[in-house]
């Protein structure tokens, strides 16, 4: 107890400076953690586009029109499009709401009906087991989210009458493929992604069509991805993509592919620089408070030199109570990232998305090491030049 009122009566002095530096530091952590999940999820999400096995198409965004009752005007005009020579298939995205009875509840989740060629386009990652197999017989599922956290891969499951074996199992927030972007802009692999807290993907392999479309929710997104032929000779590309320009909005992969790299390097450029300015400003700050409070102290440390204290303590004196302070906005972020998981992690600010799990806290317990480090060798430095009888003749 004694140590500890030693210690933090040097810190007493300055106690507001030390206060507003935390305050600055928890500030800018904040937000660069923030920042570097939105990063990371835009580059997941290239990431996934780069893996798919349909390099060589174009992504559609209808015009959507509120006299189109139904789905059966737009499955009209995705069977012009099929018409075209160049046309190797259409991907659409199927989707129903369901509920999973799990520990004797019954939660809500939202399923994707995933035929061989959605699967194939976005192969999304997964923590056990895998994002499905090849040659499925049955009917196989992947699940995502909190509510499932306690299914295992091999459980059978029943959504909404489907028995569905899973094969493999997604984190605590999902992000799942999602055709409902549209715009003359420029479009990047992010905008064909949304996030859900629970989800259900289910192999359409072993379910009758008419079966899932006959399920409460029953959807089809409007816009579709247009897979063009590997053989399919420059005037037959042309002329589906000028009938697709002439009747919506066209991306092509190698444009969505080009968009996303722009946007990740402006997001570098113009976001990042943001808490690297507000780390470097609330570090030096710290230093100076250090320098101030090791300047003031001095006399004080002359005497406890003279009467037997050593220099390693006399260190610890300073730099223990200044790292236990200034680690404190650390450990409120990392504690942000592991035990608030709703407020970080499942929840947008706006239209943001964001990954924040584990890996998240490395940056922050980087910069807590330099900090630590740093406020231990300004003590150091100025300690442990002279003697214990030289420091006192200099500073009493």
């Amino acid at each position: 107890m004694k140590t500890l009122i030693l210690c933090f009566s040097f810190i007493r002095k300055n106690i507001v400076p030390v206060i507003i530096v935390m305050i600055l530091i928890l500030v800018s952590l904040f937000v660069l953690v923030t920042l570097i999940g939105e990063y990371r999820y835009m580059s997941y999400t290239r990431d996934v586009l780069l893996r798919s096995e349909y390099k060589d198409g174009a992504y559609f965004m209808v015009p959507l029109d509120p006299s189109y009752v139904g789905y059966e005007k737009y499955d009209a005009f995705r069977d012009e499009i099929r018409k075209f020579d160049a046309c190797g298939d259409i991907i659409t995205i199927k989707k129903f709401s369901s509920q999973i009875t799990v520990n004797g509840v019954e939660m809500p989740l939202n399923v994707i009906i995933c035929g061989e060629k959605l699967r194939k386009m976005f192969q999304l990652d997964v923590k056990e087991g895998s994002w499905f197999k090849d040659g499925i017989s049955s009917v196989s599922a992947v699940v995502g989210g909190v509510t499932v956290r306690d299914i295992s891969v091999g459980d059978v499951i029943s959504v909404s009458g489907i028995e569905a074996e899973v094969v493999g199992k997604i984190g605590d927030v999902v992000f799942y493929p999602s055709f409902n972007s549209s715009g003359n802009t420029g479009t990047s692999a992010d905008e064909l992604f949304d996030k859900n807290d629970t989800m259900v993907f289910l192999s359409e392999e072993g379910i009758p069509e008419r079966e899932y479309e006959e399920k409460r929710g029953f959807r089809i997104d409007a816009n579709s991805y247009v897979v063009i032929k590997k053989d399919a000779d420059e005037n037959s590309r042309k002329e589906l993509l000028t009938f697709l320009e002439n009747n919506g909005w066209v991306a092509q992969y190698g444009d969505i592919i080009a968009e996303s790299d722009r946007r990740l390097e402006m997001h570098l450029r113009s976001l990042l620089p943001l808490p690297v300015f507000l780390i470097v400003v609330s570090t030096v700050c710290a230093i100076c408070i250090c320098g101030v409070i090791v300047k003031r102290s001095l006399p004080d440390f002359s005497k406890y030199y003279m009467i037997g204290c050593t220099r390693k303590r006399c260190i610890m004196l300073i730099s223990a109570p200044l790292a236990v302070l200034f680690g404190l906005p650390c450990a409120a972020n990392i504690a942000s990232v592991f035990f608030f998981p709703h407020y970080l992690r499942a929840r947008s600010v706006g239209a943001i998305n964001y990954i924040i799990d584990a890996r998240s806290a490395i940056p922050v317990l980087v910069y807590f090491a330099a900090l630590t480090a740093i406020l231990y060798a300004i003590p150091a430095a100025l300690y442990g030049k002279n003697s214990p009888l030289d420091f006192y003749r200099r500073n009493v």
